[in-house]
């Protein structure tokens, strides 16, 4: 057997290439994602903050930002797959 004919997943038979999803739609879904984060972090988190000097304040804003999308992010890429890709 042939090394082409082993998939990823570990089954025989053709290797299918997985699609990426269209532009656009990638461009939507990172929308949804990045929108509601940066309004809770504006609205709620911001006026907390407002005593901080503005460069700690705003490294802490990114900082909050990173770690959401680090994780947010993947999670609704991944729900929204089999969405994007037609």
């Amino acid at each position: 057997m042939s090394r082409s004919e082993h998939r990823v997943d570990g089954r025989v038979g053709q290797a299918s290439a997985v699609q990426p999803p269209r532009k656009w739609r990638q461009v939507l879904v990172n929308f949804v994602v990045v929108y509601p984060c940066v309004m809770v972090f504006t609205r709620l988190i911001a006026p907390e903050l407002a005593l901080i000097p503005e460069p700690l304040r705003s490294i802490i804003m990114v900082l909050g930002m990173c770690i959401i999308l680090t994780y947010a992010l993947p999670v609704v890429s991944r729900w929204a797959a089999p969405r994007t890709v037609r």
